[in-house]
Order: C-alpha cells, then structure tokens, then sequence
C-alpha cells in the first residue's frame, strides 16, 4: 500500500459545542481542540459539517482499509498469494496463520465495518445505510 504516514492529529475527534476536540494524550493534556466552530444555529447546516469534519480521521482509515483490501485481494487473484511486504503486515496483525484467502475476506469485513462507522460519525448517527 503506498499511504503516507499520516501528517494529522490522531482521531478519535469529536464535537463538542463549538469545538472539535481530539481525544489523545498531549503532555499533561488528554484532550484538546482541533478547531473552533462558528455555529449560531445549532440546527444549521454548520453541525452537520462539524460531524463531517470531525469524523476524518474515521474516513481516512476507512479509505486506506479498502485500499489495503483491494491491494490483497488483487494479489491473491493475481498470484494465489501475498507480497513479501503484505505477508509480513498480515503477522504483524495477527493473521499470520490464515490463508492469504482467508486474509483477504478479513481485510475486506475490517475495511466494511470501518466504513459504517465512518459514515456513522461524519453523519452524527443519521445515516446507516446497508
């Protein structure tokens, strides 16, 4: 997979009033904000982006997930088998002793599951579509 190092503030972000928060630890910080909100109207549109914004480290594991789960299954259609590189990912994550087969199925259920709850938390719980 060819995903840079993320650049970021680790999720998990949530929103609180007017802020985005992170939840990671900072020196004698647990939590701190990422952004300030201009919202007047907490029904307006403004919340929703809140959400939105909030949820991107959510969506950017999400994407990298697939990625990572489209690279292996082409591999295992390809070749029958891993890359020395995603053989070596799959027992570090514990998937050592599974069929590259197998992997892929994993890969792909961890990749769906992280896209829910992306979607989950870049709608505010609004959207869970099947």
């Amino acid at each position: 997979m060819t995903t840079q190092q993320a650049q970021h503030t680790p999720g998990p972000w949530k929103v609180d009033g007017k802020r985005i928060l992170a939840d990671v630890e900072r020196g004698e910080y647990r939590v701190f904000p990422i952004a300030y909100l201009n919202i007047i109207d907490p029904d307006h549109e403004a919340v929703a982006n809140a959400c939105l914004i909030a949820a991107a480290p959510e969506l950017l594991a999400a994407c990298q997930a697939e990625e990572l789960a489209r690279e292996v299954e082409a591999e295992v259609v390809d070749n029958g088998d891993l890359s020395t590189r995603n053989s070596r990912a799959a027992v570090a994550e514990g998937y050592g002793d599974m069929s590259p087969q197998r992997y892929a199925l994993e890969l792909r259920a961890k990749a769906e599951g992280l896209r829910r709850a992306a979607i989950r938390a870049a709608t505010g719980g609004a959207h869970d579509r099947r």
